[in-house]
């Protein structure tokens, strides 16, 4: 190869890197600069509204599987933070991961009634709600924030005495678990006031619909104990499974034995979440002097 030749690839190769290089710098100025503009683009009622129902959703994911893993408590020995009384019983099942309550001993039954496990899932919510959201980002651009701020126990987790100073609005928090829809609606009432450079406006109102099947998993609960408590010298699970299967198979029961005692552990296992990406749903209770046996798959 001449020399006049290596010189123009010399000179070609550094063209090259020097486009490169401006290539580089002016898409970095670029996305600094649609960075910087993203920033400061207005705050819309939309955007509150689809970030704090996103909350809504986690928070109230959250209390579901905390209330179906213990038996439809919150906290089976009861949680002041939460208004929880729990089931007012001296002994419980000792799990791993946390006390279950007995919801059958011998011929009693005490399972929790499905309406009183979804007014312990709102107030979970109207708990654990504010520590969901983050408005930092907000308010580095200038915005004034207003949100409610509860001291629920003073109240008696009371929501119509849930009042703020600048909406004439209550925080509000309503539970449905639906049986046929297979799923539980949460809807809030949550008054939200921003301000900024005389743009302001509030957003209050939020929902969101979780696929959890909380009212199948609690019926079944209800049909199982009584079974078992009618049949306390002797329940063979296995003999009945079809009472307790979900149409589309998705559906576990499985028991476990306490040594040394006539105590079991019942798990409800609920597959179905696992679609949408979730873990499975677990509802747990506890039985005591029963003879329980068996397991039902499918």
């Amino acid at each position: 190869m001449k020399k006049g030749q290596i010189t123009i690839f010399i000179i070609l190769g550094i063209i090259l890197l020097l486009l490169v290089g401006i290539s580089i710098y002016v898409f970095q100025r670029v996305s600094k600069e649609r960075l910087e503009s993203a920033k400061l683009v207005s705050l819309e009622p939309a955007t509150v509204t689809d970030y704090v129902s996103s909350c809504l959703r986690i928070t109230a994911r959250d209390g579901i599987y905390l209330l179906a893993s213990q038996g439809g408590y919150i906290n089976p020995l009861g949680d002041p933070k939460y208004g929880d009384q729990g089931d007012y019983q001296r002994l419980h099942y000792a799990l791993e991961e946390g006390p279950i309550p007995y919801v059958v001993d011998g011929k009693q039954t005490r399972l929790r009634p499905l309406e009183d496990m979804t007014q312990a899932l709102s107030r979970y919510v109207a708990v654990e709600l504010k520590n969901c959201m983050n408005f930092s980002a907000f308010e580095e651009q200038g915005w004034m924030i207003q949100q409610p701020d509860i001291d629920w126990q003073s109240i008696g987790f009371d929501f119509n005495k849930a009042t703020i100073p600048y909406s004439a609005e209550t925080v509000q928090v309503a539970t449905t678990a639906r049986l046929d829809a297979g799923d539980v609606v949460v809807r809030a009432t949550y008054p939200l006031h921003f301000n900024r450079d005389g743009q302001s406006f509030t957003v209050s109102q939020f929902s969101t619909t979780l696929p959890y099947r909380l009212a199948l998993l609690q019926k079944i609960a209800a049909s199982l104990t009584a079974n078992i408590a009618r049949n306390e010298k002797g329940y063979r699970l296995q003999e009945d499974c079809s009472k307790y299967a979900a149409s589309d198979r998705l559906l576990n029961i499985y028991t476990t034995i306490a040594p040394y005692a006539l105590d079991h552990a019942v798990r409800i296992v609920d597959a179905q979440p696992v679609k949408p990406g979730d873990v499975p749903l677990r509802f747990q209770f506890a039985v005591k002097n029963v003879n329980l046996a068996g397991e039902c798959i499918g």
